[in-house]
């Protein structure tokens, strides 16, 4: 049943995110792979342990860690926060890693420009990749005049990111919030690489 642990798990510091490997038992010990993906990290037995690295920086407050690997490359991380270190209204960021969780490179999402001025991210952050390895992020956004809105954008190799693009949008009379993103990588799926986000639309009142 070892093999049904899961890989990753984070674990949240007051001022950072703390990131590590599921260590292994008392005698067993983490290899790196020797067959033909030197980019896959293997354990004999697994799982595998890294020593703790903080993807997060800045001393101000670190919450919200969701996590995902590259399917095509999975020593490529993905790990979202909800980041008081971005400023400039910002508040949400993105961590990514190229090398396991050894290193890490911080990205705070880029405001929303709309017809009545610009939002900024805040709240949950969301990610995922799909089949293809393409790397995707959202959050909510608020700010100005306007009532929200839940936006994403997307990259091909975890440097360059899209403009965020509105998926769900608040109105004159509710609010988005609590939002939710899925991302499917199942390759047998008729419907691989779609993208799913959801979003709780809150009443305004009078």
């Amino acid at each position: 049943m070892r093999d049904t642990f899961p890989r990753f798990v984070c674990t949240i510091l007051l001022a950072g995110i703390n990131f590590f490997l599921v260590p292994p038992a008392v005698g067993q010990s983490a290899v790196r792979s020797q067959g033909s993906r030197a980019d896959v990290l293997s354990c004999s037995p697994v799982p595998c342990v890294v020593p703790p690295t903080q993807a997060s920086a800045g001393g101000n407050g670190v919450v919200n860690a969701p996590i995902a690997a590259n399917p095509l490359h999975p020593k490529q991380l993905l790990l979202g926060s909800t980041d008081n270190n971005c400023g400039n209204f910002v508040r949400v960021a993105f961590h990514s890693s190229t090398d396991g969780g050894s290193k890490w490179t911080r990205y705070c999402m880029a405001p929303l420009i709309t017809p009545q001025g610009e939002e900024f991210a805040g709240g949950q952050p969301m990610l995922g990749y799909d089949h293809n390895g393409v790397a995707y992020i959202a959050a909510g956004y608020g700010g100005g005049d306007t009532n929200g809105a839940i936006a994403f954008q997307k990259s091909s190799d975890g440097v360059n990111w899209s403009a965020p693009a509105v998926a769900i949008e608040g109105t004159e009379v509710v609010t988005t919030a609590y939002g939710w993103m899925a991302v499917d990588g199942n390759g047998q799926s008729p419907w691989v690489n779609s993208l799913y986000i959801s979003g709780v639309f809150i009443n305004e009142p009078d």
